[in-house]
């Protein structure tokens, strides 16, 4: 028998044995305080500041840049600096964005057209991003579309309401939404399509009664009016702005008296019902009526002195 054969090799098995060691390896107690433990101290701190700190920052900027006491640009400018710091908060980042550039359109906002159209072109952009990082996210369909219905962008409006409809086709605000989009176009019709499809879906909550009374006003469908009309506490077809609005834009200004004048009774002193209700009269050529409404106010609000006469001096003119 030949050498080779007398003296074999690590068996199969040492080699396994050999193999399993490496894998079971202990560290020693030295090497786990001066390597191992540090090692993993300073992974931990650096996942810590790359994902909190950035999201920290973030938050703490956009309080800053909600706060009525900066001037708008300054503003703007921390509005810029939040999306810089790419965090996971942009979500909330492009609410609050989107619904300061609405405001900032208001008539009571005193603000230049340039600024203006400079945060609106911002959210603009941020929404879409928002929108194109999470495409089936019904919620920033949602908000994109009352972005662009606020400025009177109806078509843009509907391309992302339809998407959200597609994600969440039993969220009834989303059917009110599109219908405003379509009640914006002029289609009254689709409107009025939209909101019965909401109203089915809840039939007895409130907010569904009344706006599609609302959108039965609009089409003049007197059936589903008088149903509805039947339905609603009175004091809320009374109280409710969207109502007398309705009644106001299809020129029923017969229904926009009776409502302002029962809002009267109850509250005599109601400055805002007055001057809509002069408004009325004058449109409907009863200028006197105008007249001594707005001559009212004015003993009322002497404050309002000097804009009610001119309103007069307009009235009478």
């Amino acid at each position: 028998m030949d050498e080779e054969q007398i003296n074999p090799g690590p068996s199969t098995q040492s080699k396994k044995e050999e193999t399993s060691k490496f894998y079971t390896k202990t560290f020693s107690k030295d090497v786990l305080n001066y390597m191992v433990f540090p090692l993993v101290i300073i992974l931990t701190s650096a996942t810590v500041y790359f994902v909190n700190i950035p999201a920290i920052l973030a938050n703490t900027t956009l309080i800053q840049s909600i706060s009525p006491q900066n001037n708008v640009e300054t503003n703007l400018a921390l509005f810029k600096k939040v999306f810089a710091y790419n965090s996971f908060g942009s979500g909330e980042a492009v609410e609050q964005l989107t619904q300061i550039t609405v405001k900032l359109y208001s008539p009571q906002v005193q603000v230049s057209d340039t600024i203006k159209q400079e945060f609106y072109n911002f959210a603009k952009t941020k929404i879409e991003e928002k929108v194109a990082s999470s495409p089936t996210d019904a919620r920033y369909l949602v908000f994109a579309g009352n972005f662009f219905n606020q400025f009177g962008q109806y078509d843009e409006a509907i391309k992302y309401l339809e998407r959200a409809l597609i994600e969440s086709p039993k969220k009834q605000s989303i059917y009110f939404e599109l219908g405003s989009s379509y009640l914006g176009k002029g289609n009254k019709q689709k409107m009025f399509e939209l909101f019965k499809k909401a109203y089915e879906l809840k039939t007895t909550v409130l907010e569904s009664q009344i706006i599609y009374t609302v959108g039965a006003i609009y089409v003049k469908n007197s059936e589903v009016l008088k149903e509805m009309t039947t339905l609603l506490p009175k004091d809320v077809i009374i109280s409710d702005a969207r109502v007398l609005k309705a009644y106001s834009d299809i020129g029923d200004y017969n229904s926009v008296i009776t409502i302002l004048n029962t809002r009267l009774e109850k509250n005599p002193g109601s400055l805002q019902d007055k001057l809509i209700l002069a408004e009325v009269y004058w449109k409907l050529g009863q200028n006197q009526k105008a007249v001594d409404l707005i001559r009212e106010i004015i003993v009322q609000e002497p404050t309002f002195k000097d804009q009610g006469e001119a309103y007069i001096k307009q009235i009478q003119g």
